[in-house]
């Protein structure tokens, strides 16, 4: 309605019809789990009955105390559930990170947080030619906590899913007696990881993985000093363990000094033929 002076003006009448609001009612951060390349994959369970609302992942490591916002998701956004998000800016090799979800209604108000998980740093000492020492933090955050932790090695491309051994949820450290592992390459891989206690209210029982570590093995060589062409030790070459060099030469001279054998293959040996 105007008004000018002692008299008026009045607009028609038009209805606009909006959708009733409706308040988020939980948001649970299901798992935070290591990637092999050191990303990390968060699942969240959401509220999906809302109309409108945003998701909010936020996290903090000891680098970066204060917590920045990884990514935000909007209910139109939502196409598959759970919410799955993968924080492709996270270098889990060097930290563990903190990590928990805010939720804001229509308005862009704050209704709700969720719990805050934290994932597995895994880290790796030689103590030995014959031991490997894992090291890790525990994973905090699940409710019901940690059932046990899982201990995976590997060795080159050759990945196991069986793990190796387990350790309860109290026990964050463990050595790996190597001495009797057949390894070529002499490059052991390690992962760790957390399973979640039965119980969870939304039905989860999850694992969640740590960053991996490398333990490089030194090579050791043995040159015999003879051998017998056409006898049991027929092909002079060395004997080795955990040898994985790429620029391998072996080369055999006569005693007058002209080049008789040589090979790029470690497998190869001289037969004793010029």
């Amino acid at each position: 309605q105007a008004q000018f002076g002692s008299k008026s003006s009045s607009s028609c009448k038009q209805s606009v019809k909006t959708y009733s609001y409706l308040k988020p009612q939980f948001v649970y951060l299901a798992n935070a789990d290591v990637l092999p390349f050191n990303e990390i994959e968060l699942t969240v369970e959401v509220d999906t009955l809302v109309n409108d609302c945003t998701w909010e992942i936020w996290s903090s490591n000891m680098d970066i105390a204060t917590p920045v916002l990884v990514t935000s998701v909007s209910r139109d956004q939502l196409t598959a559930f759970p919410l799955v998000v993968t924080d492709e800016s996270a270098d889990a090799a060097a930290f563990s990170y903190h990590y928990y979800v805010i939720v804001k209604d229509s308005c862009g108000n704050e209704t709700l947080q969720s719990n805050q998980l934290t994932t597995i740093h895994l880290t790796g000492t030689k103590l030995s030619t014959a031991q490997n020492q894992l090291d890790w933090t525990a994973f905090e955050g699940w409710d019901e906590g940690v059932e046990k932790y899982y201990i995976f090695r590997f060795s080159g491309d050759e990945i196991s899913p069986f793990p190796i051994d387990s350790v309860g949820p109290e026990i964050l450290t463990y050595t790996d007696n190597i001495a009797a592992v057949d390894n070529v390459s002499g490059v052991f891989g390690y992962w760790v990881q957390a399973k979640q206690h039965q119980g969870n209210p939304f039905g989860y029982v999850e694992k969640s993985n740590s960053n991996r570590v490398y333990l490089a093995e030194e090579t050791t060589m043995y040159m015999p000093n003879a051998f017998r062409p056409g006898g049991i030790n027929n092909e002079f070459k060395p004997v080795y363990k955990y040898f994985s060099g790429s620029q391998y030469l072996l080369q055999v001279y006569n005693r007058w000094g002209q080049l008789i054998f040589e090979t790029n293959n470690p497998s190869t040996g001289w037969t004793g033929m010029y």
